[in-house]
């Protein structure tokens, strides 16, 4: 947006982006509520289908679900199981759009952590 201090043009229109950029810097998601907003954006991508989650040759690898662990910013750990760590930037990518899109963070960053849990397979 475009703002004159000279005119006074638009002037009067920071204040309100600034609140909204403050809160949703300070927003909490429920684990419960993202985890049905992982299902969704799994189930119904928006323009085609949802990117791989992993690297490339990586393609076993899954993601369990999602939550939030702080703020400013908003940061939330992608917990994946199977394959090998890594998610793939794209998928990574896609996520925050949709988190974005999804609980309108407006003029924040977001950060993504992958913890990864490889399950040990019992010999016998």
């Amino acid at each position: 947006m475009t703002i004159s201090a000279l005119s006074g043009q638009r002037v009067d229109r920071i204040l309100p982006l600034v609140r909204q950029a403050y809160e949703a810097r300070h927003r909490r998601i429920p684990t419960a509520q993202l985890n049905d907003f992982f299902e969704r954006a799994i189930d119904q991508p928006r323009g085609g289908t949802a990117p791989s989650a992993g690297k490339s040759g990586y393609s076993r690898l899954k993601v369990q679900y999602l939550t939030q662990v702080g703020i400013r910013p908003p940061t939330f750990v992608v917990f994946t199981s199977g394959g090998k760590p890594g998610l793939h930037f794209s998928y990574e990518r896609y996520l925050l759009n949709r988190l974005r899109e999804a609980f309108d963070f407006f003029a924040t960053p977001l950060r993504v952590i992958e913890k990864h849990k490889n399950k040990k397979r019992k010999e016998g």
